[in-house]
């Protein structure tokens, strides 16, 4: 037999059917927190990575222009590290080398130094610092306000905001991957995305296909 219910009884259900799901609708997700164990372990882990490479694409979006390029990331220590960059706005090749002495770019056959900070913001439109870009590649936040998102146990960088000067940029991890680097296997992103926060809708997308020790590739 076929239970009927009455309109005050069908409004009641209703009514606790919209309490319930706006209960689990409203109910924030559990993010790790930056005093996490596993996080600062993972942190200081990054920190101290050094002598590493790290292949991709970037692509940059402005109003007026967007391009794309392969990339070739060689990391050594604060002071040593080189970037390869192919197919940047119609050139072939460029490198830039990063030494003691400054840096130095290399445009097929052309070689000239240049102002290293100057690079970011006239060919990237980033105002960033080679070394923040650094610590952006590898999961690290260069700000205290920073959120964290768990990806099997592991706690890694989520999100955070960026200000420079009147500029405001969100930086999102988008996805990670695994890599070894001798005894350890390391979280490190794969897919980062910088959105300026303006009505210059600017965009840098950052795609890291590959992440190896350079001892690595100079043994081959």
């Amino acid at each position: 037999m076929k239970k009927f219910y009455t309109m005050k009884q069908y409004k009641h259900y209703l009514w606790l059917a919209v309490i319930l799901l706006a209960g689990c609708v409203s109910q924030p997700k559990s993010t790790p927190s930056q005093t996490n164990p596993k996080w600062q372990a993972h942190e200081q882990q990054l920190l101290a990575m050094t002598n590493y490479q790290a292949a991709g694409q970037l692509g940059v979006i402005t109003p007026q222009q967007r391009f794309s390029s392969q990339f070739t990331w060689r990391y050594k220590n604060a002071g040593n590290y080189d970037l390869r960059l192919s197919a940047l706005l119609n050139t072939a090749n460029v490198t830039l080398t990063k030494t003691p002495a400054g840096m130095r770019l290399v445009d097929g056959k052309n070689t000239r130094w240049v102002d290293e900070n100057a690079l970011l913001s006239d060919t990237l439109k980033l105002p960033l610092t080679w070394q923040t870009l650094a610590l952006w590649l590898k999961g690290v936040p260069t700000t205290s306000h920073y959120q964290l998102k768990n990806i099997q146990g592991q706690p890694l960088l989520n999100e955070f905001t960026y200000q420079a000067g009147t500029q405001r940029w969100l930086v999102r991890y988008l996805s990670y991957q695994k890599a070894t680097f001798g005894e350890k296997l390391l979280w490190l992103p794969e897919n980062i995305l910088l959105e300026r926060q303006d009505s210059q809708k600017q965009k840098l997308k950052i795609h890291l296909s590959r992440w190896q020790p350079l001892a690595t590739e100079n043994a081959q």
